[in-house]
């Protein structure tokens, strides 16, 4: 079994002309040329030694990505098991002190399993929206499926889409004229907001 990372682009909800970073995904060659997505199997190892693995393993990867191109900006996700693991955060602490900005260029999302749960109160996303203006987070709305689903997110104040609508995951995303990934010109995701909530 070979992990592989896929690329998923993320734009503006508002102008959508270019990815403002890609998310790492991680997925298993399935020994027949395709793969196997995440949510076949990463529920089963997300609480293990393996999760954690995985999780050091896709930061690795996306921070040589990251020094081989270094305008690249990417995501990776941080399971619940791996928050507070601190061979990822030595992992993290030393790409960044090895490659002047590379921390710059990197986004960590932490898994929905990692969050906590409010069991005394519900938000709806217009209120997730506004907590996010209050600490000046960037919102990303993903499993966006269809221009209907993205036009309601505008409407909502959603600042970044990501899902099959906008682009589908790649194992080696075309970027401008070809040029893969380190092609991608990214613009600043909001302008004084640089961290970002999905």
């Amino acid at each position: 079994t070979r992990l592989v990372q896929a690329y998923q682009p993320v734009v503006r909800a508002t102008a959508r002309d270019l990815p403002v970073f890609h998310e790492c995904l991680v997925r298993v060659m399935d020994g027949q040329g395709g793969t196997v997505s995440a949510g076949r199997f990463m529920p089963v190892v997300e609480g293990t030694e393996v999760g954690r693995m995985i999780d050091r393993a896709m930061l690795r990867q996306a921070l040589s990505v990251i020094a081989a191109a270094p305008r690249q900006r990417l995501s990776v996700n941080l399971s619940a098991l791996s928050v507070g693991d601190r061979e990822w955060l030595t992992i993290l602490r030393d790409a960044v002190a090895e490659t002047a900005g590379c921390g710059l260029m990197l986004v960590v999302e932490i898994t929905e399993t990692a969050m906590l749960t409010l069991d005394a109160a519900a938000l709806d996303l217009s209120g997730i929206v506004a907590m996010a203006r209050h600490f000046e987070l960037v919102t990303v709305a993903e499993m966006v499926e269809s221009e209907a689903e993205a036009a309601v997110l505008v409407d909502l104040g959603i600042d970044c889409l990501q899902g099959f609508a906008i682009g589908k995951p790649d194992i080696a995303p075309a970027g401008p004229r070809g040029g893969g990934l380190q092609a991608f010109r990214y613009p600043s995701v909001i302008p004084g907001r640089g961290c970002v909530a999905s």
